[in-house]
C-alpha cells in the first residue's frame, strides 16, 4: 500500500511537471493499487499471515512455558506449528473487552492457546463461524442468561465466545486450582463446530469426573454460574488437565478421547 502510494505521488508530481504522456498511466495504476490495498487490506493481511504467521511475542512464549508442561515438552517442529496456529487464531478473530479502554494482549493468547491445543491433531484449527471473543472484567449477565451471573458462555447462533477475565486468568495460570473456563468454552464450541465422534457416556459420568478431579458437579456449576447439563466440555477439560487421574479412573473413556484428539502421550496433556 505504501509503495503504491509512493508511485502515485511521484507520478503525480511529474504529471504536473508536464510529463503527462509518460506518467499518466503509472499514476493511475498507483492510485488504483492504493485504493484496492486499502479496501482489501484485511484480506491481503490474512493472505500474508497464512504464508508468514506473525511471530509469537516473547512474553507470551514465556507465559506458556511457565504454565504448560505440555508446551515445554513439544519438539521444535511441533512447537513451531503450535505457535503459528496460535498467531493465526489471534489474527482471525475479533476481540472485544468490556469495562476497560484497551485490550490486554495476553487475554487473546490465553484463548488462542486453548483453541490450538484442542485442534493440534487436525488440519482445520480456526474455529470458523466463532469469530468474536468478548471479555468482561468479572462474571456477567447476558440476554440468553439474564437470571444469573456467569463466567463463560458460547453463543452458537452468532458465533461469540464470552469470558470473565477474572476466572479466565486465574484458571489459565493455575488450571489445577481453578476450573479452566476458557478450555470449557472452547470445548463446547469444538463439539458444535467439528462434531467429533462422541465417546459413549451418560449422566453417571459426573461421579467419575469428581473422582478424577476432586471437583463436584455442583462446584463446577457454581464456578461457571450456569447448570452444566451436558458433561462433554467437562469431560474434555478433565482429559486435558488431569490426564493421569483420568487414565486411572476411566481408562476406556480415556482411550476413546485419544481417538478424538489423537494425542498418544498421556503424560503430556496439562
Amino acid at each position: 500500500m505504501t509503495l503504491a502510494a509512493v508511485i502515485a505521488v511521484t507520478s503525480g508530481y511529474f504529471y504536473f511537471a508536464e510529463y503527462i504522456k509518460v506518467l499518466a498511466i503509472p499514476m493511475a495504476i498507483g492510485l488504483l493499487v492504493t485504493i484496492l490495498s486499502y479496501v482489501f487490506q484485511h484480506q491481503i493481511n490474512w493472505w500474508w499471515y497464512q504464508r508468514r504467521p506473525p511471530r509469537l511475542p516473547g512474553a507470551i512464549d514465556a507465559l506458556y512455558r511457565k504454565v504448560s508442561p505440555w508446551y515445554q515438552g513439544l519438539p521444535k517442529e511441533a512447537a513451531d506449528i503450535f505457535r503459528a496456529r496460535v498467531s493465526l487464531f489471534v489474527q482471525s478473530k475479533e476481540f472485544i473487552v468490556q469495562g476497560i479502554d484497551s485490550m490486554p494482549e495476553d487475554l487473546k493468547y490465553m484463548v488462542a492457546y486453548y483453541a490450538a491445543r484442542l485442534t493440534m491433531h487436525q488440519k482445520e484449527f480456526l474455529f470458523k463461524d466463532y469469530d468474536r471473543v468478548v471479555f468482561y472484567l468479572h462474571p456477567f449477565l447476558t440476554p440468553n442468561h439474564p437470571e444469573r451471573v456467569h463466567t463463560c458462555e458460547v453463543e452458537h447462533e452468532d458465533g461469540t465466545i464470552i469470558l470473565s477475565i477474572e476466572q479466565l486468568t486465574a484458571s489459565f495460570m493455575s488450571p489445577r486450582t481453578y476450573y479452566a473456563v476458557g478450555l470449557h468454552a472452547l470445548a463446547e464450541a469444538y463439539q458444535v463446530k467439528y462434531a467429533p465422534k462422541m465417546p459413549a457416556f451418560d449422566q453417571r459420568i459426573w461421579t467419575t469426573l469428581e473422582e478424577i478431579s476432586g471437583i463436584s458437579q455442583a462446584k463446577i456449576n457454581d464456578f461457571i454460574g450456569l447448570v452444566q447439563e451436558d458433561p462433554w466440555p467437562v469431560v474434555v477439560h478433565h482429559w486435558f488437565v488431569y490426564p493421569r487421574q483420568f487414565m486411572q479412573r476411566a481408562p476406556a473413556l480415556y482411550r476413546d478421547l485419544q481417538q478424538v484428539f489423537s494425542t498418544p502421550d498421556a503424560a503430556q496433556h496439562a
